[in-house]
């Protein structure tokens, strides 16, 4: 997966693994062009790890993925995405 690929001595952190599958899965990325993949993605993790760390810090040490976490995660990424604040 395209995706999932890292920057050279760049590695995703647990979190921003999930969020990107996540997100993947529910076919968040679908409407937008394959140039702007990447920096969407970019967008979506700068987003949790500024305005949802008790989440992030919540799938880095309880390592649990539970139901509700998972839609959790998903409906925040779609609000963020709906909001129209992506930058170019």
């Amino acid at each position: 997966m395209q995706i999932l690929r890292q920057g050279l001595h760049k590695p995703l952190k647990q979190h921003e693994e999930v969020i990107i599958l996540l997100t993947s899965l529910a076919r968040l990325y679908v409407k937008f062009p394959i140039s702007q993949i990447t920096n969407i993605k970019e967008q979506i993790l700068e987003y949790f790890n500024k305005n949802e760390q008790t989440l992030c810090q919540n799938i880095e040490i309880n390592r649990v993925l539970t139901e509700e976490l998972k839609e959790e995660i998903i409906n925040k990424a779609k609000t963020f995405l709906n909001a129209g604040d992506l930058n170019g």
